[in-house]
Order: C-alpha cells, then sequence, then structure tokens
C-alpha cells in the first residue's frame, strides 16, 4: 500500500535539502512482505565529490537499488543492496549516502512509520551539460567497461547512447513532425548501433558530433 511522502535528501557534500516525489514504477516487497515504494533515483556524475575519479576515469559505473526500512525518527533503521551496481566500490558509497537520509511524511508535517522504500542511486560518467565535450576515447572506455562487467547488455544499453538518443530526438520533436520525424527517429535509431564502431575507429573524434554525422547521412 503506498504512502504519500516527501524525500528528504540531506546531500553530505553540500548539506542542501531537495525534494522528490515517488516515482511510478512496480513496487518490489521487501523480506517482510510489505510492498516497498520506489522513488525516482538519485543522479550521481563525476561533478558530485562521493563519485571518486579513480572509478569514473575507468568508465565505472551503474545504478544500485537500495533497500531501505525507515524507523519512527524519519530515520533509516536498516539499509540493504537490494539490487548491486556490480561494483563493490559504487555499491558501498550508495549505502553510506543512503544511511545519511532523512525520510517524512508529506500530509502533516509530523514523522511517521514509513513501509520499506527503494532508493536507486544512479552512477553516471555523463550529463546533458557536458554531453559535448566526450571524446570517442571516452565511450570506448565505457563500452570497454560494459563488456566486462555486463557482458549481456547490448552497447545501445549504454546510458550514454540513451541521454544521447533522447536529446537528439527531443530536438527533432520540436523541429520535425509526421513523417520526417519518423525518418529522423530511425536514423537516430541506426546512429545508435552504428557510433560504437565509428568511436573504436576514431578514438579522437568527438562523440557528439560523430553521432549527429550518423544521423545526418543520407
Amino acid at each position: 500500500m503506498k504512502t504519500a511522502f516527501v524525500l528528504l535528501l540531506l546531500c553530505l557534500s553540500a548539506g542542501t535539502i531537495l525534494t522528490t516525489a515517488p516515482a511510478n514504477s512496480a513496487e518490489p516487497v521487501a523480506e517482510t512482505g510489505v510492498p516497498a515504494e520506489r522513488i525516482r533515483p538519485l543522479s550521481i556524475t563525476p561533478s558530485n565529490p562521493i563519485y571518486p575519479e579513480s572509478l569514473y576515469s575507468q568508465g565505472v559505473q551503474g545504478t544500485v537499488d537500495i533497500l531501505v526500512h525507515v524507523g519512527p525518527d524519519g530515520a533509516p533503521s536498516d539499509v540493504s543492496v537490494q539490487q548491486t551496481s556490480r561494483s563493490a566500490e559504487l555499491d558501498a558509497i550508495a549505502l553510506k549516502l543512503v544511511k545519511g537520509l532523512k525520510f517524512g511524511a508529506a500530509d502533516d508535517g509530523k514523522t511517521q512509520a514509513l513501509p520499506p522504500i527503494v532508493v536507486p542511486v544512479e552512477f553516471s560518467r555523463d550529463s546533458a551539460t557536458k554531453l559535448s565535450e566526450k571524446t570517442c576515447r571516452d565511450l570506448n572506455i565505457d563500452v570497454e567497461y560494459q563488456k566486462r562487467t555486463f557482458p549481456e547488455a547490448m552497447p545501445q544499453d549504454l546510458s550514454i547512447i540513451k541521454l544521447t538518443v533522447g536529446m537528439v530526438f527531443l530536438t527533432n520533436s520540436r523541429q520535425l513532425g509526421g513523417d520526417q520525424l519518423v525518418n529522423a527517429s530511425r536514423k537516430t535509431s541506426a546512429a545508435a548501433k552504428d557510433i560504437i564502431a565509428v568511436c573504436s575507429a576514431n578514438p579522437d573524434a568527438n562523440f557528439l558530433q560523430s553521432f549527429q554525422a550518423l544521423v545526418a547521412r543520407p
């Protein structure tokens, strides 16, 4: 049973308080048998000091799902990794981060006992604001890490590819319509498949420019 609440994220590095609404998604079930509310992910990029350069420079990234039991004071009484990122270092960072969060009820401002929740912590080397700076060499690092860590995944599953496809589609949807938009979407999907080979052959090229050149093909 879902309970409306506000998650107060106490950012350990800056002391900033953010408000995040619950995400609409399937509810995992905690060991207690009570459905666990899944909230919107916490996004961690290299600009956040808790994400070590020793990790992101080697392509280490992924999502950790943290299962949280909240005590009557609004603080986590127990946290555990429900779904690993397949990096022990990222899992440990996510656990430490979530242990420092504070939870509270939204309706009357009073602290209440909440059902278990799942806090996804996404570690990503890339962000929309830095996309134009990414090189093909950086993408190649992403690809190699994915091959080692997620051998069952497809190259198009890379978060950077999904981010780029989404941005290109958003731009096209504002400028195009009808058959033109459909055609542009097909070209974008084809570029998502071909960019891996292009960047592998041209590591010094700019990633976004290379992707856009593939989309612009006749």
